[in-house]
């Protein structure tokens, strides 16, 4: 359902035109979704992002069910991953080709449920990822005068580390089954449509 919302608001802003041209601009705000999270059945995300000249903030909602699938597919155990996503971000140059390429750092806070398939039981596991990030930013519709002008496609990747603030249970009391902890390193990427809703 909220999926649903999160694509159609998406879409209804963009039959509008741009609120402001690009240059010389200073501010922005965008919204974005991750297209990765996607990839598994009930997943989606949402992002508001604030630019000042070349720096950015950006807040993230993500919703990832089973996206360690591989990771627990012995198990029989299904996985929830819940979490929001803190990136402070800068620009590179903005005079050359460079000015598309952003370097940051990256903050996660994980609370997943894991749900074992035959008894229904649930156990709670929170965690705290960190980690630097690269990315860069594609306008295709750069040259148009209307509102695909304000479309972009933000690709970025970032070797994650679990920090402190881990709380894990690690075994159903019902069955006695016990899943492994999280990997303490992984390599998140991500293929964010963004979309500028204001600029100044």
């Amino acid at each position: 359902m909220l999926r649903t919302i999160v694509i159609i608001f998406l879409v209804i802003i963009s039959s509008y035109p741009v609120l402001a041209q690009n240059k010389g601009k200073e501010f922005k705000i965008s919204l974005q979704t991750d297209l990765v999270a996607y990839t598994t059945p009930g997943g989606w995300s949402a992002w508001g992002v604030a630019q000042y000249q070349k720096n950015q903030l950006s807040v993230g909602y993500i919703n990832y069910p089973n996206r360690d699938k591989s990771y627990y597919y012995n198990t029989g155990i299904k996985e929830d991953d819940r979490f929001i996503r803190v990136t402070a971000s800068r620009y590179l140059k903005h005079q050359s080709f460079l000015k598309y390429f952003f370097y940051g750092a990256n903050f996660e806070y994980h609370w997943r449920l894991l749900e074992e398939t035959v008894t229904r039981e649930l156990v709670k596991d929170t965690h705290i990822k960190i980690g630097p990030f690269i990315g860069s930013n594609w306008y295709p519709w750069a040259k148009k005068e209307n509102f695909l002008k304000s479309f972009s496609v933000m690709t970025w990747a970032s070797p994650v580390f679990i920090a402190g603030g881990e709380n894990q249970d690690k075994a159903f009391e019902t069955t006695g089954n016990i899943y492994d902890n999280q990997k303490t390193f992984n390599i998140s990427f991500g293929v964010n449509i963004s979309y500028t809703i204001f600029e100044k």
